[in-house]
């Protein structure tokens, strides 16, 4: 739920965002997409305080509610290929390795027992905060510059509180830690795949997203670019910088999304349900602004956190993108994809609104922002905000997810309706 977008795009794209243009791209007939709602593994998408560590993991009887209001809400009939589905996160190193087992546990119980397919959707390194042996080891943080400023908390735009510092994404310990992590949630997803398989039912699975918006960020108080950690592991230095330091710099994120997911494939997930989630303020967007701005300091690179559409374009798994319907993102999603042949990839979070304080209507209805994933490749569309009430932002969200056209946009899609933009 990247804001630094949206903050930009308010300077000088007040109007409602034109239609994304759609033409020259294959309308997909595809076999099997899921229409998923995350389901907050906390309740809430952030800690409570400064400093302090997720919630604990929700219990079997709020997963059972939250499933129980889809289908109470959007009902229970739909085509064999289009599926109704869950997706909870964020899974984070916050959580100790009992009590994500149980939540994987209880929901693949309550998948089988609601026929409802269940996916997963890790954190990658925002929340910590519980790992104090990781993040208070200065040999695991980001710096703030080539003489070794640590970083003090990563700033990530949508939380208000002070998270950890910034993890460095290629320091040894970070990555064992994660490592191990990674191979627990696996483990414990392929014990309950090998059950789906002997029933038949391996439908029930809808993917396991490695990632949160995976980006390199800016420090909290400093505001200043990090990275310099990484890269002295690289080799460089004040005195022998990389040739193109943001590029370098997009390389170790685009190598830590790699990892993740190559990580949990190893232990058995079957990579075409392995998605990364990278969230983009587009090209098209930035060189407008740029063009008004002339003193715009940024490159296009760093003010997206070094990761761009292209950061999920991998062969080893599939990829995955925030969708908030921001000018020109559409677009920029179907020339990557386009680009790469690639006949699966999902929204790993959205809503049909343009994010902001506060968001807007895109100028077309939920249909139409389905369509606009569907019809064009997409598996799964992640849709942020159902159920949720918490102040004028989550409920704009909410008002957009949960209205009447947004219910029967949903039943249109699962009854088999082609969608239309």
């Amino acid at each position: 739920m990247k804001i630094i977008s949206i903050l930009l795009i308010s300077l000088f794209c007040l109007q409602a965002c034109s239609k994304d243009s759609l033409k020259d791209t294959e309308i997909y007939q595809g076999s099997l997409q899921y229409l998923a709602f995350q389901k907050f593994a906390s309740g809430t998408m952030e800690p409570d305080g400064d400093y302090q560590p997720l919630l604990p993991l929700r219990d079997k009887v709020e997963i059972e509610s939250f499933i129980q209001l889809l289908q109470t809400e959007i009902g229970l009939e739909s085509l064999d290929n289009r599926k109704l589905a869950v997706f909870i996160g964020p899974i984070a190193l916050d959580h100790n390795a009992g009590s994500i087992k149980q939540l994987i546990d209880d929901s693949f119980d309550l998948a089988i027992e609601y026929d409802m397919p269940i996916g997963f959707h890790l954190d990658d390194g925002m929340f910590w905060t519980g790992r104090e042996d990781l993040w208070k080891d200065p040999e695991n943080i980001e710096w703030q510059d080539w003489q070794g400023t640590l970083s003090e908390s990563r700033y990530v735009d949508w939380v208000q509180s002070r998270l950890a510092p910034q993890m460095c994404f290629n320091c040894p310990k970070v990555n064992q830690a994660m490592q191990v992590f990674l191979e627990h949630i696996a483990q414990n997803i392929k014990s309950r795949l090998d059950e789906l398989k002997q029933l038949n039912k391996g439908y029930l699975f809808a993917g396991l997203i490695t990632g949160w918006e995976t980006s390199l960020d800016e420090e909290f108080s400093t505001k200043k670019t990090l990275g310099y950690h990484a890269l002295a592991n690289r080799g460089f230095s004040e005195t022998n910088p990389p040739a193109d330091i943001d590029l370098e710099r997009y390389n170790i994120v685009y190598e830590f999304i790699e990892f993740m997911a190559s990580t949990v494939i190893d232990q058995g997930i079957p990579k075409e349900k392995v998605y990364g989630h990278v969230a983009v303020f587009a090209e098209s967007t930035y060189n407008q602004l740029a063009s008004q701005n002339p003193n715009l300091e940024e490159s296009y690179i760093e003010i997206n956190g070094f990761a761009t559409t292209e950061s999920v374009i991998n062969p080893k798994f599939q990829p995955g993108f925030s969708t908030y319907p921001q000018e020109g993102v559409f677009d920029q999603i179907y020339q990557t994809i386009n680009s790469a042949n690639a006949s699966n990839w999902i929204s790993s979070e959205g809503v049909n609104m343009i994010l902001g304080n506060p968001p807007r209507n895109p100028g077309y209805d939920m249909e139409s922002y389905l369509a606009r994933h569907y019809n064009y490749g997409a598996t799964a569309v992640n849709i942020f905000a159902f159920g949720l009430r918490g102040g004028t932002f989550i409920d704009a969200l909410n008002d957009a997810v949960q209205g009447p056209k947004a219910i029967a946009a949903y039943r249109d899609f699962l009854r088999g309706k082609i969608l239309i933009e």
